[in-house]
């Protein structure tokens, strides 16, 4: 459940549990801000959502019609914390989105004393956060007695027999601020009931936290079923194997250590999938295994069918660029490793396919499906070597394969994943009647190139088959032991555009390349692929040693027939020349345009994903409050103004959050291509906060400058550093100022200007004049930006925002942080005063040291 605020903002609020398509079921409390009721229309609800901060294919937000109270609810002692949300119109029901069913039969809690409940939620963390994945406990539910005993004086005023029970541990796992309002659920056979809803917990009177060894009080939904009937009719109470389940089949008794029921394996994962709301720990985002897929999908290429982000993580696009700077799709990829993609050779070459590109000609994108709408989750790598075979005849495609080496590591995560590779018997014949699968972006049946991924399955055939099927062409273009043949010749077929692409085949519970899309006949009149024609692929299996040889890959585990898992390669940019940076961090700073394009002419969206705002929480209102910029430098860490993260009387700084555009919207459109692209900022935890030793609140020569380490790495790219020996910013670069400035209006969006440098001695001598002292040493640079996106206004950017450049290296550009402001004259239609800037560059030094030292 979120709630609406003025100027658009909505924060998250509370749980719900689904009971039908137009009812959803939470705490009434949930339904006030403070002491005031919150109307229908300041309420609204996602289902189908696991990740608060980045928008999923299958969540759908609803408007709430009306909000149904229970009449008896009291806000001071929580008594009849219940309520129904009446949705605008229905929910459709999903693999993602199922309703709960309800309890029935007897409610005596004596019945399920020390019985486990699932307790789900993203209320606040053990440091204080708002956590961006949906967590989930286990709560053994306790009896009315040792609760009352375990506080009396809270729990006589907040528990009410009958109508609540109590749950929990007193190990750290807890409900927390955030999970009200979501349910109790137990499982019944094949089923889950709702039991209890998040009412209340006990406050620690010195930290305003919930006090981590203390019970959680819950409604008791089985009392309330009665009201729930009246207030809508329509909900049914749902029923397992004919008759309703009021007790169930397996007991728990230790919060700590869980014994799972026996059950088929199915069962036993959905039990052992647990994270603890606190204290809990996440997978890391790493290739554990090769050939695996990370997302939940739904299972080209012409006549075949729409894939989903993740469905074929190892699935890569390659580009070509032109002379005059264009960027055109050309083939697909394959991942090995972090370091190397494989292809087929004949994707290397030009259009003509006798002149060989050069490695700074050609691009990779890995974790993309939509070649026409960016997507959060896409990496774009620079080819940093191509190896083509020596043997290639790009007459006949015979050796049609190639490796290509990338400048900067593919980082892995739910969207992207290495292949296996084939190990073990290589015949051919082995795979003959086998199904493979095929993705690509090749031209679709009316000949144009799709928007999204396609995939199809194909046959494997003989050789006779395919070679009988048309000697004239396949006895030239397939060659024994090199390459199989396989396709249905019924419509779906590999067409121009899936070249260089895998065939993929399921070995266990992993995915292997046994081929690459090679080449196929061509209707001589229509210049199309034939349809009812066989596609040829370079057989992988043949050419293990010779990729070994070329890619050192190494052996990490086998799976079933032996396909071997890669071995991660490495690179960095220290030692590549004039794009070395402080942090040696090889993707640092991508810019998404070809070299010498105009600043001004860049779009915003993916653009500077670097930026970030900082967040802090106000005690008292628990309501987030945006104060300055930060700027990431790291995956775990951004660089600051000191005075960003100075404590507060009220307010603490809680977090950070990326690639926002509309300070004063959630969800953020852009029109690309005629299409609208929907994106969500996403937040991340601060987890500590390290200011400059020498800084001093009340003296501006002292270094404005601090560095914040998140509760977690990003896989949001970050800006390059200048290495340490640049203190000084280059003369013969164009500095451009982005972030957001301090106007109150109804759109906050992302601004840009450029910055023009002035003297810093004269700057220092006028702000002398006003009693200020400017650092001299190096610490500060001035300059002034231009007002043409802000001409009714001298409006300022808050604190931080940064100062960049572009450093065009050997590939693309690369942005570096020069500055980041720190304040200019309090009347800012003074134009004679410069803006003043702190110059990280100035404290590289200090900035390493604390990287290093924490990270």
């Amino acid at each position: 459940m979120y709630h609406k605020y003025r100027l658009g903002r909505t924060d998250y609020a509370c749980g719900v549990t689904i009971l039908t398509e137009r009812f959803v079921l939470t705490a009434a409390h949930c339904t006030y801000e403070r002491w005031k009721k919150l109307p229908a229309d300041r309420v609204f609800v996602k289902v189908g959502l696991s990740n608060l901060d980045s928008p999923e294919d299958h969540m759908r937000q609803f408007d709430v019609d009306k909000i149904k109270r229970h009449k008896q609810y009291n806000m001071d002692t929580f008594e009849n914390d219940i309520a129904l949300l009446k949705l605008s119109w229905e929910i459709t029901y999903t693999n993602y989105i199922q309703p709960a069913c309800l309890w029935q039969g007897d409610s005596e809690l004596s019945k399920i004393i020390s019985k486990i409940g699932f307790v789900v939620g993203w209320g606040l963390d053990e440091g204080y956060s708002l956590p961006k994945d949906l967590s989930e406990t286990t709560m053994p539910i306790v009896s009315r007695k040792n609760c009352m005993e375990s506080d009396k004086r809270h729990y006589n005023k907040y528990y009410f027999k009958s109508k609540t029970f109590c749950a929990g541990c007193y190990n750290g796992s807890h409900t927390s601020h955030g999970d009200s309002g979501g349910g109790l659920y137990m499982r019944m056979g094949s089923s889950w009931v709702l039991r209890g809803i998040v009412s209340n917990a006990k406050i620690n009177a010195s930290t305003l936290k919930i006090q981590a060894d203390s019970y959680t009080i819950f409604t008791d939904v089985a009392y309330y079923l009665n009201w729930i009937k009246t207030k809508a009719p329509d909900i049914p109470y749902l029923a397992v194997d004919t008759k309703l389940i009021t007790e169930t089949d397996f007991d728990y008794g230790n919060c700590s250590k869980v014994t799972y029921p026996s059950g088929t394996q199915q069962e036993r994962e959905e039990l052992v999938n647990l994270a603890y709301i606190l204290n809990g720990s996440q997978s890391a985002e790493t290739a554990e295994s090769c050939g695996e897929k990370k997302t939940v999908v739904q299972q080209l290429i012409a006549n075949g069918y729409k894939t989903f982000a993740g469905s074929w993580p190892w699935h890569g696009a390659m580009f070509h660029r032109n002379k005059d700077g264009a960027v055109l799709y050309a083939c697909g990829v394959t991942i090995m490793t972090e370091q190397f993609v494989i292809t087929a050779a004949h994707c290397t070459f030009d259009a003509s396919g006798e002149n060989k590109l050069l490695a700074d000609h050609v691009l990779i994108k890995v974790g993309i499906t939509n070649l026409d709408s960016p997507e959060r989750h896409v990496q774009q790598h620079d080819v940093d070597v191509i190896i083509r075979h020596e043997d290639y005849n790009n007459i006949t495609f015979e050796n049609d394969i190639a490796i290509l080496k990338l400048y900067s590591e593919i980082t892995y995560n739910s969207y992207i994943q290495p292949i296996c590779l084939w190990q073990g018997d290589t015949q051919s014949s082995k795979l003959i009647s086998q199904i493979g699968y095929i993705v690509g972006w090749g031209m679709n049946e009316d000949y144009r190139m799709p928007q999204h991924l396609n995939e199809a399955t194909v046959q494997i055939v003989s050789r006779r088959e395919c070679i009988e099927s048309d000697r004239s062409h396949f006895s030239k273009f397939s060659f024994e032991s090199k390459t199989f043949c396989a396709g249905h010749r019924n419509g779906t077929q590999i067409t121009q555009g899936d070249s260089g692409g895998g065939l993929f085949i399921r070995v266990g519970l992993n995915w292997v390349l046994r081929g690459i899309v090679s080449n196929a006949l061509l209707d001589d009149e229509l210049l199309h692929v034939s349809e009812d024609s066989y596609v040829v692929f370079t057989d992988v299996a043949f050419y293990m040693s010779w990729i070994i040889s070329k890619a050192t890959i190494m052996t990490r585990s086998t799976i079933d027939i032996g396909p071997i898992a890669v071995h991660p390669g490495s690179t960095s940019l220290a030692s590549s020349g004039s794009q070395a940076n402080l942090l040696e961090i090889a993707n640092c700073g991508k810019d998404t345009y070809p070299s010498e394009t105009p600043e001004e002419v860049k779009g915003y969206l993916n653009q500077y994903p670097w930026l970030a705002i900082i967040e802090y929480i106000n005690m008292k209102t628990l309501v987030l409050e945006d104060v300055c910029h930060a700027v990431l430098i790291h995956p775990s860490f951004l660089v600051t103004d000191a005075h960003c993260v100075l404590k507060k009387q009220l307010s603490v700084i809680r977090s950070v959050r990326l690639n926002d555009y509309d300070l004063n919207t959630v969800t953020d459109f852009f029109q690309i291509y005629g299409e609208t692209v929907q994106t969500t900022a996403t937040r991340i935890p601060v987890s500590s906060v390290f200011i400059h030793p020498d800084y001093d609140t009340l003296k501006f020569e002292s270094p404005s400058i601090a560095v914040i380490k998140l509760y977690k790495p990003t896989t949001t790219t970050p800006i390059c550093l200048a290495p340490r020996d640049a203190t000084d910013l280059p003369k013969d670069k164009k500095f451009t100022i982005i972030g957001w400035k301090r106007y109150n209006r109804s759109k906050k969006p992302i601004t840009r200007n450029k910055v023009q440098l002035v003297s810093f001695a004269e700057c220092r001598r006028k702000y002398a004049g006003e009693k200020i002292v400017l650092d001299s040493t190096g610490g500060y640079v001035c300059g002034t930006f231009s007002r043409d996106d802000d001409s009714s206004s001298c409006s300022r950017y808050l604190t931080s925002a940064p100062f960049q450049y572009v450093k065009n290296g050997p590939f693309e550009g690369r942005y570096f942080l020069a500055a980041i402001s720190s304040f200019g004259h309090k009347n800012c239609s003074f134009a004679e005063f410069p803006d003043v800037f702190t110059n990280v560059a100035h404290y590289s030094d200090w900035i390493y040291e604390k990287v290093k030292q924490n990270e």
